[in-house]
């Protein structure tokens, strides 16, 4: 079971209890998505950021294995949509960030940057922000799968505070059609 509450801010809070649910939200995302669109993903370690982009490329049409480019820093896949997929977590943030060049291949396709917090202050003026954290689990639950899609972390239920950074995302968030199951 999701749910969802938009505050008068245009934020989103969605709740998902296993990858099924993860993946609800990453169809609606990249239902409204465009490109030159750039989506920065927050969360502690294992909390699911590549978890989201591996459903989301899928949404996209993306065949091609999606990982975690920690130690590429960034890595292209070709769907619907072109995908970069960028990763900061070793970076210092301020200048190595600007370095990696993202703003001059933002226009080229979708940009979701894993740990987008390190460049959040030198990257894009309109983005938006995800953050992911777990929302604890049941002790009686049990484990969940996605319809046998090779998506890489299965695990706890995910809280997805979505922010629209920026006048682009403001009103497509309002309309991202999640249906609301409770408050």
């Amino acid at each position: 079971m999701s749910n969802q509450a938009i505050s008068a801010s245009g934020a989103l809070t969605f709740r998902a209890e296993d990858l099924a649910g993860t993946k609800i939200l990453a169809r609606a995302i990249a239902s409204i998505i465009r490109k030159g669109d750039v989506i920065l993903l927050l969360g502690d370690l294992g909390a699911g950021k590549t978890a989201f982009v591996q459903l989301f490329g899928l949404e996209l049409g993306v065949s091609d294995p999606i990982t975690s480019p920690t130690f590429t820093l960034v890595q292209t896949y070709t769907g619907k949509l072109t995908i970069f997929h960028a990763d900061l977590y070793r970076l210092g943030g301020g200048q190595d960030v600007v370095d990696l060049g993202l703003d001059e291949q933002a226009d080229e396709g979708v940009t979701l940057i894993e740990w987008g917090d390190v460049g959040e202050s030198v990257l894009f003026p309109d983005y938006l922000k995800l953050t992911i954290e777990l929302a604890g689990k049941d002790e009686t639950d049990e484990q969940p799968s996605c319809e046998g899609e090779p998506i890489s972390q299965v695990g706890e239920p995910r809280l997805f505070n979505l922010e629209a950074v920026g006048a682009s995302w403001a009103e497509r968030l309002r309309e991202i059609g999640l249906s609301e199951v409770e408050k």
